[in-house]
């Protein structure tokens, strides 16, 4: 079933008319005025649809397996397993993290959030990492369980947190392409600075409100009907500055992942393969420069004294 047909199915949840990060409900910009209209806030320059879906109806998705059913389980599951060829997908983020907190490989402790079955706790755990990952889909979470991963089951609240964890516990916390889901992200960063040590990390990896695709296909009931919203990377950097962090690192995610999906859903894996390698230098650099790129990531620190009003 596609997002288009689920947004029709659960249209009732589709209430929430804030921002997820500013809570600002009337001052954005239209950037679509067909069903499902898309919005641009004003304030932070957070991408949502509007009406967006409500948290009642994200459970109640996951709760019917309308969102991740079966199928989708365990395909997922088979992507992100934690194997040699699909380690290397990970290779920008590990190097980011090496570079900025190097201390996370040595003992560090990290917590992956939205870790679907534990490909990234498994990864770094074998770099020297103590990694721990929380995962909402409980079937997802099952598959890095039984691979003997320290998978904990509930969504990132404060609730969740405080029964498993003890405050300021890691060392680094990443949201893997999983904030675009949450509801309150406000919330989300006062629950992030609780859980670091001073002076700790944050990783964020997501689609990028700007990408390309949305030009040439116009996927917007994929990218955004299940999402609280879609950032920039200038959402991003306003968003750090306001939450107390200071950004060592924010760019575009290499286009060569990007690039190779959309070559091989329209000619193959092997074609995809051979112009990946050959065009994504360039297209990295070009989309990098008209801040086109389909992900982005931010690699942050928490200030060791925060602004009190936060």
């Amino acid at each position: 079933m596609i997002d288009f047909e689920r947004r029709q199915k659960f249209s009732g949840f589709y209430t929430e008319l804030r921002c997820a990060y500013c809570h600002e409900a009337a001052d954005f910009t239209r950037i679509k005025n067909s069903d499902p209209i898309a919005v641009i806030c004003n304030v932070c320059g957070l991408h949502r649809v509007y009406p967006r879906i409500s948290l009642a109806g994200q459970l109640e998705m996951i709760a019917r397996k309308e969102r991740y059913g079966p199928d989708d389980v365990l395909r997922t599951a088979q992507m992100r397993r934690s194997t040699p060829e699909k380690a290397s997908y990970y290779l920008p983020a590990l190097t980011t993290i090496s570079k900025h907190l190097p201390s996370v490989f040595l003992g560090g402790k990290v917590l992956d959030v939205g870790t679907w079955d534990g490909g990234f706790v498994g990864i770094l755990n074998n770099l020297g990492a103590k990694a721990i990952g929380l995962e909402q889909v409980s079937e997802l979470a099952e598959f890095g369980q039984k691979a003997g991963l320290d998978i904990r089951v509930g969504r990132f609240d404060e609730n969740t947190m405080s029964n498993n964890f003890d405050r300021n516990s890691f060392d680094l916390i990443c949201f893997f392409e999983s904030i675009e889901y949450m509801q309150d992200w406000q919330e989300v960063f006062l629950v992030v600075r609780n859980y670091l040590v001073p002076g700790g990390g944050l990783y964020i990896k997501s689609h990028s409100a700007k990408s390309s695709l949305y030009m040439w296909e116009k996927d917007y009931e994929f990218r955004k009907n299940f999402h609280g919203g879609v950032p920039t990377r200038r959402s991003y950097l306003y968003m750090m500055e306001r939450e107390g962090f200071d950004v060592c690192e924010s760019r575009f995610w290499p286009e060569r992942f990007f690039l190779s999906g959309m070559v091989q859903k329209h000619f193959g894996t092997f074609i995809a393969r051979v112009v990946s390698r050959v065009l994504s230098p360039m297209i990295s650099i070009l989309v990098n420069l008209f801040d086109r790129g389909d992900r982005v990531f931010v690699c942050a620190k928490l200030k060791l004294q925060t602004v009190s009003d936060l």
